[in-house]
């Protein structure tokens, strides 16, 4: 199993379900799941915490 780091830019979304990836210093795992409003589900391996991202844009 390869761990996919965040310098890698490739979407949550892209990856394959069970996927183990590194986003600055937290490793987590995606999930086969999506919640009822389209979320893909992904936890933090250690804690089992959902991991959650929010991404901002610069509105020009």
């Amino acid at each position: 199993m390869n761990l996919i780091h965040s310098e890698d830019r490739i979407p949550l979304k892209d990856l394959p379900p069970g996927s183990l990836f590194q986003f600055g210093k937290t490793i987590a795992l995606k999930s086969e799941y999506v919640s009822d409003n389209g979320r893909i589900e992904a936890f933090i391996v250690g804690t089992g915490n959902t991991f959650l991202v929010a991404l901002h844009y610069q509105k020009k």
